[in-house]
């Protein structure tokens, strides 16, 4: 593969290096005009009639109409384009696929240029075209109704004879039939020589690439006649012949020109069912063929749970897929020979998406067999990259850069990938015969070799799992034994609950220690006889203080967070009698600041926690709220109000070290059936549902008024049928705890 490799290198390099050269840029049609007055057409290159045309909707106008009619309505739209992705100015709506329209460019010419022709391209329905006053072409039948439509796809080279410097080009077109119209490929107008050369060349292009596919779909067929066992033979020359089929009745080459214009053979009828129903049955054929290419046997590669899944679908999706796929494609070209084309082009669209899924699935195969290192897998990913290079050419070649020379390679690049194609199954055959011949020779010593081999392999795996099982069984004692002492740190909910009229903790952790935790103590308001501190409206009486905090981290490296959160409260407020929320947080910002931020740790993490934290004065109805980062909602009277917390949090690490932190208190007055909730952004941030998306605070917000009424033990009851139906099958994303206490 290193000589492939090289290649593709030095491809790439010439891409790069190739691109860097522009051609003299073409000039656009604006507003309905081009200006070519500047324009060597004996030098240049012929120029694209691409930009903005006038186009009259539903209109067949003459240059006659225009030169005695008053002043017609039109619009300006994009060519080449489909009129069907085109919007209506006067019904802002897209234009329908069937009626009838009319074309106009404006051409300013040169003072002196040589014989000049206009190429019509392929306008796939029925068409008129004038130059001046002259009609030039016509294709089919053009008409205002169903009635006297004949559709007819002919590209024509015109020679045209203009009498001074300007040229009003009128196109005709009327659509009956397919579900695009309009003008979907590019005028042309230049020199006559240079633009009879170009078609010579790709005429002849097509006509070699028509013969390879012949001749390669024969030789198929001829190597799976002796050997009928290899399928991907005979499924090979099948595409290489529909692909050439294809070719023959909507390819640019003389022998399309002949049956179309002078015979008369290949009438749109033909021509359409002809080009879908291959198009359609290259995809089951496609997929029978890399099937016989890859065949299912089992995956090699190590690590099997990474590959778990693709295993599954390799394995399984093969055994009815594919049949699937069959019967869908032969039913639905049942249906394309039976119906005329206005019908049966009408659900094309419709049926597309199933052929992208046919795509998807056949994409699928080919990485699949990658992955499972089959052999001569990369040479399917380098035919896929000459076909993406020569893509790339070709869209640079319409924009004016050239990287392999002026001219479209897309027929070399199928020549290439075909051939590629025609290596593989050749290469298939040689080691066919090749591993025929050693296992009849090593046979025996293999199968013998094969079985020690994995004896011992299982042997080492029985080993390793053992090992695993107990180091697992360990840590998950231990950490189990800690969460025991979490819960005994944590004060239970019933006592809490016997401090306010109703109340209820949900905690729920990820894994089975948690991160978030909540703190509760009901002190007097003149603690160790100290003077509270200047914020506190209260001076005598009992305190009820609530906090629920969020620690950064979750399983054992939050729970150590929320023990030296519980530490630090205790100190705080039962020791140092502070009960004002704002200057709690503010002590307790700065404790776990410094002992996070210490010499010897450096607290890159940003560590800290974020809080709610509420003291109620019940006697008086008063309380005071603060907050890190994490709001209170507060609802009364059906109605609920969310009071956001500061936008800092506690700790932090030296992201905030020279933060002016903020914890500023927010007082209320409470009244009788108030209820308050606090929570960690554990619920709100759950991936689940339909969609696989996350709760998201606003429906947080929303659930909890709709269920506030509701009891406080019936509240946490659904709240936890809410989450665990919003969660579904997926894992917890985080720690969940929710807080509610009733006034």
């Amino acid at each position: 593969m290193s000589r492939i490799d090289l290649f593709l290198f030095l491809i790439l390099i010439s891409c790069i290096t190739g691109c860097t050269h522009q051609k003299k840029i073409s000039p656009k049609v604006q507003k309905g005009t081009i200006d070519l007055s500047l324009w060597d057409f004996e030098q240049d290159k012929d120029v694209q009639l691409n930009g903005e045309w006038e186009f009259y909707w539903n209109q067949l106008i003459s240059p006659e109409d225009l030169s005695t009619r008053p002043v017609l309505q039109y619009n300006y739209t994009k060519v080449p384009a489909s009129w069907t992705n085109l919007t209506n100015p006067q019904t802002s709506k897209k234009y329908p696929p069937f009626g009838y329209a009319t074309y106009r460019v404006h051409i300013l010419l040169p003072k002196k240029y040589p014989q000049l022709s206009i190429y019509i391209p392929k306008i796939w329905t029925a068409s008129r075209v004038w130059m001046n006053e002259k009609m030039i072409y016509q294709s089919g039948n053009v008409s205002t109704s169903v009635k006297g439509f004949k559709n007819r796809v002919l590209e024509k080279l015109v020679e045209i004879y203009p009498q001074g410097q300007e040229i009003y080009l009128i196109v005709q077109v009327s659509n009956y039939d397919m579900f695009l119209a309009g003008l979907l490929q590019s005028f042309r107008v230049g020199s006559y020589a240079k633009i009879m050369e170009n078609i010579s060349l790709q005429y002849s292009w097509t006509m070699m690439w028509l013969g390879i596919l012949f001749a390669m779909g024969i030789y198929h067929f001829i190597l799976f006649l002796f050997r009928r066992r290899r399928k991907s033979t005979f499924y090979f020359g099948i595409i290489c012949l529909l692909l050439g089929l294809r070719l023959i009745i909507f390819g640019e080459h003389y022998f399309y020109e002949y049956l179309t214009e002078h015979i008369g053979g290949l009438t749109f009828n033909i021509q359409s069912k002809t080009y879908y129903g291959t198009t359609f049955l290259l995809v089951p054929i496609s997929l029978l063929y890399m099937k016989s290419l890859y065949p299912v046997r089992p995956f090699t590669i190590s690590s099997e749970t990474s590959y778990k899944r693709l295993k599954i679908l390799y394995n399984h999706w093969n055994i009815f897929f594919i049949p699937i796929a069959s019967i869908i494609t032969g039913l639905y070209l049942a249906f394309v020979l039976v119906v005329p084309p206005r019908i049966f082009l009408a659900t094309i669209l419709y049926y597309q998406p199933i052929l992208l899924v046919f795509l998807a699935y056949l994409i699928f195969l080919m990485f699949a067999a990658i992955f499972r290192r089959e052999h001569e897998s990369y040479y399917q990913i380098i035919g896929m990259l000459v076909m993406l290079v020569a893509a790339a050419n070709d869209g640079l070649h319409q924009l004016g850069y050239e990287i392999f020379g002026a001219f479209e390679i897309m027929p070399l690049a199928f020549v290439i990938f075909l051939s590629i194609q025609f290596i593989v199954i050749a290469k298939r055959f040689s080691r066919a015969f090749k591993e025929v011949e050693d296992l009849s020779a090593n046979l025996e010593k293999k199968v013998i070799e094969r079985t020690a081999e994995v004896t011992r392999q299982k042997d080492e795996i029985e080993e390793q799992n053992k090992k695993i099982e107990l180091a697992y069984k360990h840590i998950t004692d231990s950490v189990v034994y800690a969460s025991r002492i979490q819960k005994a740190m944590l004060l239970k909910e019933e006592e809490i609950s016997r401090h306010f009229k109703e109340a209820f903790i949900y905690l729920r952790p990820r894994d089975i220690v948690s991160g978030d935790f909540y703190w509760f103590a009901e002190i007097e308001a003149r603690a160790n006889g100290k003077t509270p501190p200047k914020y506190t409206p209260w001076t005598e009486g009992k305190v009820k203080i609530l906090i629920a905090a969020d620690c950064t981290g979750h399983g054992v490296p939050g729970a150590f967070m929320t023990v030296m959160g519980n530490d630090f409260l205790n100190e705080i407020i039962l020791e140092g009698g502070i009960i004002n929320p704002e200057k709690v947080i503010c002590e307790l910002d700065q404790k776990v600041y410094q002992t996070l931020t210490r010499k010897d740790h450096e607290n890159t993490a940003q560590d800290g926690m974020d809080l709610a934290m509420i003291a109620l004065h019940e006697s008086d109805g008063q309380m005071i709220f603060s907050g890190a980062k994490n709001p209170m909602y507060l609802v009364r009277n059906g109605e609920m109000r969310m009071i956001e917390g500061s936008k800092y949090p506690v700790g932090g690490g030296k992201f905030y070290a020279n933060s002016n932190k903020s914890f500023e208190p927010h007082p209320i007055i409470l009244k009788e059936g108030d209820v308050i909730y606090m929570a960690s952004d554990g619920f709100q941030d759950q991936f689940g549902g339909k969609d696989g998306r996350k709760y998201m605070k606003k429906r947080f917000r929303e659930f909890l008024h709709k269920i506030s009424p509701l009891p406080m033990n019936e509240q946490k009851t659904i709240l936890e049928k809410e989450f665990e139906n919003w969660k579904g099958k997926k894992s917890q994303t985080d720690d969940v705890l929710v807080v509610g206490i009733r006034i």
